[in-house]
Formats: structure tokens, sequence, C-alpha cells
């Protein structure tokens, strides 16, 4: 291989590592939300369990605008630290922190974000930056039509 090609062979392959890195770089700054994948669906099954057992008796699981509401852009460590706080209302706090992971993955499965491979860790200082994001709405797919008014049929000689 002559010079001219070992420089030019040389500068590809960094130009290529540069163009990796950027885009490694890139993918771990961006902000893990729930919409990230931050829980397993055998995790939100626990969770469904434990809601069924424990919490259904005083309240519906919040979904759509309520969740909405109360959630959107608080991290994942606040929702947590807020039921640990206030549930199950008899007794606060007497789940196990792994419990309360579950519930907040049923949470998340309700709200129609993703799941992952990973599951929520129950640890709030791992989740203080965690933030909760509402999932992507999907474009109405109801389209209007308006019906076409139909003239009475014309009788012969009109």
């Amino acid at each position: 291989m002559n010079s001219i090609s070992r420089k030019l062979l040389n500068a590809v392959s960094l130009a290529a590592s540069l163009m990796l890195n950027a885009r490694v770089a890139a993918a771990q700054s961006e902000p893990i939300t729930t919409r990230s994948g931050i829980y397993t669906d055998a995790q939100a099954e626990r969770g469904r369990r434990a809601y069924l057992g424990t919490c259904k008796l005083c309240h519906q699981p919040s979904t759509g605008a309520v969740f909405e509401k109360h959630w959107k852009g608080r991290s994942v460590a606040d929702m947590l630290s807020y039921m640990n706080a206030q549930m199950p209302k008899n007794d606060p706090g007497s789940l196990e922190p792994q419990q309360y992971a579950d519930l907040a993955a049923y949470l998340f499965k309700m709200n129609a974000m993703p799941s992952g491979p990973t599951e929520l860790a129950s640890d709030l200082s791992a989740l203080t930056s965690v933030m909760i994001e509402m999932p992507a709405k999907a474009a109405s797919s109801t389209t209007v039509i308006k019906p076409v008014k139909q003239q009475p049929p014309r009788k012969k000689g009109d």
C-alpha cells in the first residue's frame, strides 16, 4: 500500500471513529424518562397484583389526564416518595420498596409508557433524574365525514 492510500485509509478510519464516538456520547447524554422503557412487563404484572390486593379497595389507578396533571415533568423518585408516604391509606409506608416500584411500573403500563428489558429500581437516589414523560399522543384516527345531502328524486318532466 502506498503512503497516499495509507493516509487516506487512516483519515477515513479516524472520521468513522469520531462519528461513532459522537453517536455514543449523544445517546449517553439523552435524559432517561418513562418513555425509555424503565420497567419490565413482569414487574408491571407484579404491580397489578399488588394493586388488586392492596390499593383497589381505596381507589382506581391514576391514569390519563389525572396521572398527567399530577406527575408529568416530575421525577419517578417524587412519585415513589409520595406513594411511600401516603399509601396504603390505612398504613402508609408498610409495603416493601420493591412493591412500590412494582406499583409504579403498573401505573406506567396503564398510562401507555413502554416497558423495557430492565426492572425499575426501588432506590430513590437512582430515580431522581428519571423524569415522568407522557407518551406521544396518537394522531386521531377518526375522520369526520359530512354526509352528502341527497336531493329527492326528480319527477319526469321537471
